[in-house]
């Protein structure tokens, strides 16, 4: 009597074939999941950065108006000061989107109604708005 203790040619294949319908299956739905995250990420980082801005303008007297921050840039180093670390954002890489692959400073632009700026919207991908 001979002891085999291999797996043979059939069981390998069916192995091979259950795993590979298994990442068909579980690959698109990684991808999503991946991209509801980010895109969440990114409606965070907007809510706080239109949160921080009033905080901002409530402690220094100022209203968010486009005559005081005429663009991102200008939110950005109100927020998060270079010369000081107790700004209002601890982290510059709240102003990108994580769903853009680039590090770029216009990740974001302002929104504006009536000389005043009431929000922010991503530019990176459209489905994010």
């Amino acid at each position: 009597m001979r002891s085999s203790s291999g797996f043979t040619l059939l069981e390998v294949m069916i192995v091979c074939a259950i795993i590979g319908l298994l990442s068909t299956i579980a690959i698109p739905s990684f991808m999503t999941s991946r991209k509801t995250s980010r895109k969440q990420v990114c409606a965070e980082s907007q809510s706080l950065i239109g949160d921080m801005l009033d905080l901002y303008c409530l402690d220094n007297g100022k209203a968010p108006l486009v005559a005081n921050f005429p663009n991102l840039g200008s939110v950005k180093n109100a927020l998060v000061p270079l010369n000081r670390p107790d700004g209002y954002i601890r982290n510059r890489t709240v102003f990108e989107c994580p769903a853009n692959s680039a590090s770029s400073q216009t990740d974001y632009d302002l929104v504006t109604s009536e000389g005043l700026v009431i929000g922010f919207d991503c530019n990176v991908v459209a489905e994010h708005n």
